[in-house]
Order: structure tokens, then C-alpha cells, then sequence
């Protein structure tokens, strides 16, 4: 993938990230004046439900109520802040914007108390999935995304390479190089066969 970002990658990445900072935010505002810290309500039968919660760690209460978790948020943000500016494609911006966005609203949320505000729940059957927020669905959603572009862009360079090598391939047996041995030189034997 080519590296440095043009201005319209630039600002796919920049207003990805403050759409999901700004929604976030407001997100969080109306659930934390809706509802009290273990209310919850329905949404889809018992499988999905507002829930607030917090978390004082990191993804799924790791680390819970240590200091050293802004210090690893911040120090996240950066390294995909950094690489979000590295990007080319401009759907891998937008999904650099996702997960750059995802990680500075929830990092602006926990310097703001120390934890993040949690409200969507997850029950299948009888598997229940940790709380999360929208920023972690941001942050899910742009990693899946971006996965699929580095997958395809590596399956497009490796096609991008084989055509090449094919054209070479044409380019030397019109001009006559290729190796001793070689198709020519095969076409040749079975024209002798024949006559």
C-alpha cells in the first residue's frame, strides 16, 4: 500500500473521527441523564438492552481501576492517530476515523471521571456479552473494515504482480528472449513432427 495520505483521505479520516467523538458524546449524555448507574431497559426482547454501566479498565474491565489505563489509552490513540495519516485508500481512512474516533471518545470519557460509560447489552441465550458503547462499536466496526481493505489491497498488488509478470512474460517471447528451451522452441518440435 502506498504510504502518505492526500487531502480528501486526510479529511475522510478527520471527519470520521470527530462524527463518532461527537456522537459519543451525546449518546452518553442522554443515557447517563436517562438512567441511573444498573437501570436497564429493553430493546429487542431480553437479547439487547440499554444498560448503564461503567468500566474503569480497558476492553471487557481488564486492568479494572488501574492508573496505568489512560496512559495505554492515550499512548493507543496516538499509535492510530499516527497510522490513520498513513493511509492512502480512502475507505481505510474512514476506517482509521472509526477506530481513531472510538478510542479518543472513550478516552475523553475516562479523563473526564476515570471511566467509561457503558450502555448497550448483549444477552444470547444463555452468553452474555460484556456492556459496550458506541465507540467500541466504532473501534470493532473501523478494525473489521480495515482488515478487509489491507486483505484486499495485498490481493490486488499480488494480481497487480502477476499481470505484470505476465506482460513481461508476452513482451519477451514477441521479442524472442525467452530461455533456450522455452515455448518457441516447443512450438518449433511439433511443427517438425508434423511435416
Amino acid at each position: 500500500m502506498t504510504r502518505g495520505m492526500d487531502r480528501r483521505s486526510a479529511a475522510s479520516t478527520v471527519l470520521a473521527a470527530l462524527l463518532v467523538v461527537a456522537l459519543s458524546w451525546i449518546v452518553r449524555a442522554l443515557i447517563e441523564r436517562a438512567f441511573v448507574l444498573g437501570e436497564s431497559v429493553s430493546l429487542i426482547g431480553a437479547t439487547i438492552r440499554l444498560s448503564r454501566g461503567e468500566n474503569s479498565g480497558v476492553a471487557f474491565g481488564f486492568l479494572r481501576g488501574s492508573p496505568i489505563v489512560l496512559w495505554l489509552s492515550a499512548a493507543g490513540v496516538i499509535l492510530l492517530a499516527f497510522y490513520a495519516f498513513q493511509q492512502r485508500s480512502r475507505l481505510a481512512s474512514v476506517a482509521a476515523g472509526l477506530i481513531l474516533g472510538g478510542g479518543l471518545a472513550n478516552l475523553i470519557d475516562r479523563v473526564a471521571d476515570g471511566r467509561v460509560t457503558d450502555y448497550i447489552d448483549v444477552t444470547v441465550y444463555s452468553w452474555h456479552y460484556p456492556t459496550f458503547n458506541l465507540p467500541d462499536i466504532a473501534i470493532t466496526t473501523g478494525f473489521i473494515v480495515l482488515l478487509g481493505t489491507l486483505a484486499f489491497a495485498h490481493d490486488d498488488q499480488r494480481a497487480g504482480d502477476e499481470s505484470h509478470d505476465t506482460l513481461t512474460t508476452v513482451a519477451s517471447s514477441e521479442r524472442g528472449m525467452l530461455p533456450k528451451g522455452g515455448p518457441r522452441n516447443a512450438i518449433r518440435e511439433d511443427v517438425a513432427k508434423i511435416e
